[in-house]
């Protein structure tokens, strides 16, 4: 009589398990198709804007001036290309960018992202930022081919906080 009742045990075991394995199955289908309420899911700006695309502003840009204050402090202001420094930029048409900023007597910086426009701003938004942290910057490229790009933007001030920073570049290709 015992070996039937341990024949049952096995077969509830096994539904058990088998059970588990399904409903495990279901939070991973439902977790995975979980919509997040909490902002964007992806960076959804197009490459065109009122007056620009990205294939008007494609290619390596070079900065002929380069000018970074901290907002709300004067005395920070720095022109970093008249001071020996350098700011690069390599925007490709489908909107990817990288970006090297090498202030004098520090090792260059390097970023990278996704450029989009929203009307006649563009907007950057950085791979190590989430969709939502983007950042929007005044944009002319003038009849002369020089693009011309202000706005704040945030950089580590050195001691790993992120302060927000006027940014006024002039570049060539």
């Amino acid at each position: 009589m015992s070996a039937p009742v341990k024949y049952r045990n096995t077969r509830i075991e096994k539904f058990k398990s088998i059970q588990l394995v399904f409903l495990s199955l279901i939070v991973v289908f439902f977790i995975g198709c979980n919509d997040d309420d909490d902002g964007p899911s992806e960076f959804d700006f197009p490459l065109e804007g009122s007056t620009l695309a990205m294939a008007d502003i494609a290619g390596n840009w070079t900065a002929t001036s380069a000018e970074f204050q901290i907002v709300g402090d004067p005395g920070s202001f720095v022109e970093i290309v008249g001071q020996g420094g350098s700011v690069t930029l390599n925007i490709q048409s489908n909107g990817r960018f990288t970006s090297i900023i090498s202030f004098p007597g520090a090792a260059p910086e390097q970023f990278s992202g996704q450029l989009g426009f929203s009307g006649n701003q563009l907007v950057l938004l950085d791979d190590v930022d989430e969709p939502g942290d983007e950042a929007f910057i005044d944009i002319t490229l003038t009849p002369q081919d020089e693009l011309l790009l202000s706005g704040v933007l945030e950089f580590d001030d050195g001691t790993g906080s992120f302060v927000p920073t006027n940014v006024n570049l002039s570049m060539i290709r």
